[in-house]
């Protein structure tokens, strides 16, 4: 998700999206937001929070 952001960031700025390299993730990180998710009214099931690498509280 970092290289992602950076690459969109890249984009923002005025980059040609041709120009910004290709990063290839082998290990993806699935980070869950619980506070933003219950502000926004999404229900987070307990056997998918379970799977993230990173619940934020």
């Amino acid at each position: 998700m970092r290289h992602m952001s950076g690459m969109i960031d890249r984009v923002l700025s005025g980059q040609c999206p041709g120009m910004v390299p290709i990063v290839r993730v082998f290990q993806p990180e699935l980070v869950v937001n619980l506070a933003v998710a219950r502000d926004i009214g999404i229900r987070i099931p307990p056997e998918f929070a379970e799977r993230a690498d990173q619940l934020i509280q």
